[in-house]
This record gives structure tokens, C-alpha cells and sequence, in this order.
């Protein structure tokens, strides 16, 4: 990523993570996550979006509950895509409570 001329921006760096987590690349959206924040570019509620989905397709759901943790922390909101990704994870999975993050 870092040989091309063009500095990637947050929408970038987003279909780069909402395209790996499509292909069930976990690992590699999570190491592509730390460069966009090692290289200075914030995350969007977007960008965790992304992340959480790919969890929740993988079914890492307590993943996935850690990067709603670190989304919070880092003082983003929470928008309707969002809430919607995970009722649909929390669905999926059978489940409606916090107990769903302790099956990993």
C-alpha cells in the first residue's frame, strides 16, 4: 500500500476493509485497520462497520463486540447501519443479550 503515489484517505481504507472482510480476510482487515491509524487516518463509523460485520460473519461475535468497545472509546457515534449490523449479527447467532460474546 505505502509504494503507491496516492495517500489513501478513510473511504480508501474502508473499501479496502469492508472488501477483505467480504472475503472472510479477518486477519488482514484488522492489520490493514492499525496501518490507516498508524498512518494518521481517523476511522468512521463506517470504517468500524466494516470490521464489525466481518466478525460477525466469521462468527467472532466477542470480536466483534470489541470493536463496538473501541468505537465507543473513541468517542464515534453509533448510526442506523450500524445498530442494524448488529441486531443482525445478535440474530444470526440465536441471541439477544450480552451472553453471545462469551461463546468465542
Amino acid at each position: 500500500m505505502h509504494e503507491a503515489a496516492v495517500k489513501l484517505n478513510v473511504v480508501t481504507y474502508t473499501m479496502l476493509l469492508d472488501g477483505l472482510c467480504e472475503e472472510g480476510k479477518i486477519k488482514e482487515a484488522e492489520e490493514v485497520f492499525r496501518v490507516m491509524q498508524k498512518d494518521g487516518v481517523v476511522p468512521n463509523e463506517k470504517s468500524y462497520t466494516a470490521l464489525v460485520r466481518g466478525h460477525i460473519g466469521a462468527k467472532r461475535m466477542a470480536d466483534a463486540m470489541d470493536v463496538l468497545t473501541q468505537l465507543s472509546e473513541n468517542k464515534i457515534k453509533f448510526y442506523l447501519m450500524l445498530y442494524g449490523t448488529i441486531v443482525w449479527g445478535l440474530c444470526k447467532r440465536g441471541k439477544f443479550g450480552v451472553e453471545c460474546c462469551n461463546e468465542d
